[in-house]
Parts: C-alpha cells; sequence; structure tokens
C-alpha cells in the first residue's frame, strides 16, 4: 500500500505530466482498461498517431499502463493510485494553494522593484500552447517553449556581454554581426582578459554552443514533425548548459580582473 507521501508524489507528477496540454488530459481521462487507441482517438475526436503519441507519453511517465492488446493494438489502464481520483479537481485546489501563498507578500522576499517578479506562466504562452493543441501542431508544449527561451537567452546573453566589452550596438546589430563571429570575439575577449592576469579561462561550453542555431533553428521550422519532440531531459541539458555558459561570462571572467 503506498504511503501518504508516494500518492501525493504521484499526484504531483501527473499534474505536471498531464501540465495544460487538453488533448493530453482528454486522452487520459478517456482511459479505463478497455478501450485501444484507435478507439480513444474515435471518443476524443482527436487524430490516432496524436492519441498514441500521448499514450505513449503517459505510459512513459508512468501515468498508465499496458493491461493487454487487442490485436497490435494495446489496452491500456491508469495505474492503480490514480484511478477513481479527480485529477482536474486536484490540480484546480492546488492551484489555488499556489496562487493564495503568491498573494501574501513575504517581507524577508521583497524588494523594491516589482517589475522583476518571476511568473510561471503567461497569457501568451497559454494562448500558444493552446492552438497547438486545438490545431494538432505536433509538440508545442511547455518543453518547446522552455527549449526555444534558453536558446534564445543565449545570444542574448552574448550580446550583453560583446556590449559590455566595447562593442556598439550598431555594430552588433541588423545583422552585421552573426552568430560565429559574435562567439568567436566573445571568446577572445575572455582570453585576452585572462591572458592579462598570467592564467587562462574555462571555455569548454562555448564549443558546445557553436551549434546554437542549428538547435535553434530544428525548434523553430520542425517542431511540427512528430519525431522533434522535445523532452523535459533536452531541457535539462539546455539548461545546464546555459547554467555553465552564463558562470563563465558573467562570473568567472571578473575573477581575472581581481587576480593580482
Amino acid at each position: 500500500m503506498s504511503s501518504l507521501a508516494d500518492l501525493d508524489r504521484i499526484q504531483r507528477n501527473a499534474l505536471h505530466v498531464l501540465g495544460r496540454s487538453r488533448r493530453r488530459w482528454l486522452v487520459f481521462e478517456s482511459v479505463n482498461g478497455k478501450l485501444s487507441a484507435p478507439e480513444i482517438a474515435k471518443c476524443v475526436k482527436k487524430r490516432p498517431t496524436h492519441v498514441a503519441n500521448e499514450l505513449r507519453i503517459l505510459s512513459d511517465r508512468g501515468l498508465i499502463e499496458a493491461l493487454s492488446k487487442r490485436g497490435n493494438a494495446p489496452i491500456y489502464s491508469k495505474i492503480p493510485q490514480l484511478r477513481g481520483l479527480n485529477l482536474r479537481s486536484i490540480g484546480k485546489r492546488s492551484n489555488s494553494k499556489t496562487v493564495s501563498n503568491e498573494s501574501t507578500p513575504n517581507p524577508e522576499n521583497s524588494t523594491h522593484n516589482d517589475t522583476h517578479t518571476m511568473r510561471t506562466s503567461s497569457r501568451a504562452i497559454e494562448t500558444v500552447l493552446g492552438f497547438g493543441d486545438r490545431y494538432s501542431i505536433e509538440n508545442i508544449d511547455q518543453n518547446w517553449v522552455d527549449a526555444l527561451v534558453i536558446l534564445n537567452f543565449i545570444e542574448t546573453a552574448t550580446t550583453k556581454f560583446l556590449m559590455s566589452h566595447g562593442y556598439s550596438e550598431d555594430t552588433i546589430k541588423n545583422g552585421q554581426m552573426h552568430w560565429d563571429e559574435k562567439l568567436t570575439k566573445l571568446q577572445a575577449k575572455l582570453y585576452e582578459e585572462a591572458i592579462s592576469k598570467d592564467t587562462r579561462p574555462r571555455t569548454s561550453v562555448l564549443t558546445v554552443i557553436k551549434n546554437y542555431r542549428e538547435q535553434r533553428n530544428d525548434l523553430d521550422h520542425e517542431a511540427h514533425v512528430a519525431t522533434a519532440q522535445i523532452t523535459k531531459h533536452d531541457v535539462n541539458m539546455l539548461l545546464a548548459t546555459l547554467t555553465v555558459f552564463i558562470n563563465e561570462i558573467f562570473l568567472e571572467h571578473k575573477k581575472y580582473c581581481t587576480l593580482v
């Protein structure tokens, strides 16, 4: 028998996996241990290939399990801990608690600049995700949004570094300086500062992000292709790369200026 802590963890994981995808919710709620993917697709009025993909994701994330097969089509059932639960109601209560906690200011965490308050979602993102789901545009989900934000921020951070190190706005903007040149100049500046203090920078991550534009273009132009799905693992890898990159160009290089 699962403990209360285990049940809470399973429910939170389910809510995270289901997210704001209307199609995924519909598919999950139609899983009852009796219907195959084509039958579920007919019930929810979605394409069989899309439903099969959602079922695969739900199975991989541990929300459902295959009980049997009807021909070549597996018959799924929700895992025992999720059967009979109204997850939508649980999710609404959880969101209400979050909103309540966020609306109560904490003096210890308050700042004088409320414009920098971080938000986990926005109307624009919800609208885009909704369009992706409504018109069956493959892979338009939170992972896709997160990956694009990270990849775009890499170039923004690079531009900020260069403008803080002698390059004018006119030189950088309007396509006059392309990504490869930006990265080359950033690396040269890091080495220049380090050598002046008889040390060398740690720049291994610069090699990793050289194909940054190719990754971003794939997300922009191939997101609708089923095989181009961005996973949470992909996002975590990108986030780790970004973290190391930001540390190298905004924190570590300062050490070169303070060494004696």
